[in-house]
């Protein structure tokens, strides 16, 4: 988001990563803008009048590896650390930002590079301490800290020092302007300086945090039950005093569950099983520039066929996204063809965001793969078994084969997926990554293009594409769309991967539940304001 609200004095307008035109200061969640896809546009019925629930249960596929905010950030973990611990600030619209242990949008000084903080005051962790700038220090140094592991780390990666200038006021000092750090600051949550962070261990059994909600037990490999926090600030807040993240391993059986009221709510449900839950439950679809889940292939470019040029290009031209979007997203989503992600009307939207369009373009991807010699190979595509990968894998398939390449298919879990991926037993790998699709676009250009870092796992090396993303992030207003175009224009070019198609994030709710938003990759805090 650029920065346009910054409070009067230091004002660098930033691009502050992949966002919105406009930055409102709000003290509450606001409406969706005309034309933005919302849960009105998906929920089937309203919900009866009645009591709010004593307890609320989540079926999910598999639980968290653990609920440690310093170490993990996928989905799965943040939707339970994030009811217990706060970050500083939280999105609450497409184009809102709603300061949450801040007291206010941070003061940025006029090259960017020193960013100054206020906090609230008055609030306390579940333990009785109070919050105050010290712990976010110990946060962010906790997290920089290589010794404990964090894979938030790259979040900070241009973070040089972090200091209490008073209880109330933290300033950050970066090594250059980065823009993404507004959208990390609402990703990272903060822990308590008074308990000596020690990894795998503080963390495992319990949280302690600001938020609506604390752990009351862990049952491992079967549930996380979570209790109201009495001592949260907000008067009434949460309205369910109670909520159990259960495992359902699975589909059939988590919507057999919700269909008998055992769980009442299903993150992430399939695009295939959306038309199939309405007949018994309600669908919230969250905003498409918000919460969605970006679908790409990685190339290995470290060695074998994909570090030719021609072999790249042959595939992403190959690929019918339109098929994928119709098909297996059941039109809930829009083709990409460069990152930053962006549909018409969003912010960093160009033709080259969609520059290969809905069709594939097969003839042509054969021609390039006879001039690189490639014809008639085998082509080793690995597929996570993720929710949603699979089914867009099934659609490509037949375009990879069309083309001539003969295909060998691996679909594992995702650790072994991941394991291929590490020691580079792949040619293409399918990524289905659930993120803040519209406000993260920078921040993933510059970890995935960018030559030695720690997202840029298929070994992208290309000095003009780390570059451009370096000065993607520090890019001021007025500069920024034009860099992004260049960014846009040496993906075509040089092919680092094949973004395929963007996929809107569906919640399953039981339909006497009213009252949930999600504004932020796994970011379930709306589970304490349901009624």
């Amino acid at each position: 988001m650029h920065i346009r609200s910054v409070p009067a004095g230091k004002t660098r307008v930033a691009a502050a990563l992949g966002a919105v035109l406009a930055l409102t200061l709000t003290a509450c969640g606001g409406g969706s803008e005309p034309g933005d896809t919302t849960a009105s546009d998906t929920t089937t019925s309203a919900a009866p009048e009645g009591p709010a629930r004593d307890s609320l249960t989540v079926g999910v596929p598999l639980l968290p590896v653990g609920i440690d905010p310093i170490t993990y950030n996928d989905s799965r973990t943040q939707m339970v650390y994030k009811l217990v611990n706060e970050s500083l600030y939280r999105y609450t619209g497409p184009d809102e930002v709603t300061p949450l242990l801040a007291a206010d949008l941070p003061e940025i000084s006029e090259d960017g590079t020193t960013w100054t903080i206020p906090l609230k005051e008055g609030i306390t962790f579940t333990n009785g301490d109070a919050f105050d700038a010290e712990d976010v220090v110990y946060t962010f140094e906790t997290i920089l800290n290589p010794d404990n592991g964090s894979y938030n780390r790259s979040a900070l990666v241009a973070l040089e020092s972090v200091k209490a200038i008073d209880p109330q006021t933290v300033e950050l000092k970066l090594a250059h302007a980065f823009s993404p750090l507004m959208y990390q600051l609402t990703r990272l949550t903060m822990i308590t300086s008074s308990i000596e962070y020690k990894p795998s261990e503080t963390y495992v059994e319990t949280l302690v945090g600001t938020g609506p909600y604390k752990i009351s037990e862990i049952v491992r490999g079967q549930e996380i039950i979570l209790e109201a926090n009495e001592d949260f600030r907000e008067e009434g807040v949460p309205n369910i005093p109670k909520i159990v993240v259960k495992a359902f391993p699975d589909v059939n059986s988590q919507l057999t569950a919700l269909k008998n009221d055992q769980i009442q709510i299903i993150p992430q449900v399939s695009h295939a099983a959306v038309d199939t839950i309405k007949g018994f439950a309600n669908v919230y679809q969250s905003d498409a520039d918000l919460v969605a889940t970006r679908f790409w292939l990685w190339p290995n470019l470290k060695g074998g066929i994909m570090t030719d040029e021609k072999v790249r290009k042959a595939v992403t031209i190959a690929i019918d996204r339109g098929k994928v979007v119709a098909n297996t997203l059941r039109g809930n989503g829009y083709p990409i063809s460069t990152l930053p992600s962006a549909r018409e009307g969003a912010l960093f939207y160009s033709e080259l965001a969609q520059a290969y369009g809905t069709d594939s373009q097969i003839e042509e991807a054969k021609a390039l793969l006879e001039e690189a010699g490639v014809a008639g190979q085998k082509l080793h595509l690995v597929v996570p078994t993720n929710a949603g990968i699979p089914e867009v894998a099934d659609s490509i398939q037949e375009q990879l084969e069309a083309i001539g390449f003969q295909l060998e298919r691996e679909d594992l879990t995702q650790a072994a997926a991941l394991d291929r991926l590490f020691n580079g037993n792949y040619d293409l790998y399918l990524n289905g990554n659930t993120s803040s699709a519209g406000h993260s676009g920078l921040d993933n250009t510059f970890c995935l293009y960018r030559a030695g870092a720690t997202c840029n796992l298929n070994g992208v090396d290309d000095p003009e594409l780390t570059e451009l993303t370096m000065e993607a992030v520090q890019a001021t207003d007025d500069e920024v769309d034009d860099v992004v175009a260049r960014l846009r224009q040496r993906q075509l070019e040089y092919v680092p991967d094949m973004p395929i198609a963007v996929g809107y994030d569906m919640t399953a709710l039981a339909k006497d539940l009213e009252g949930f938003e999600m504004f932020n990759f796994g970011d379930y805090t709306g589970f304490a304001y349901i009624k």
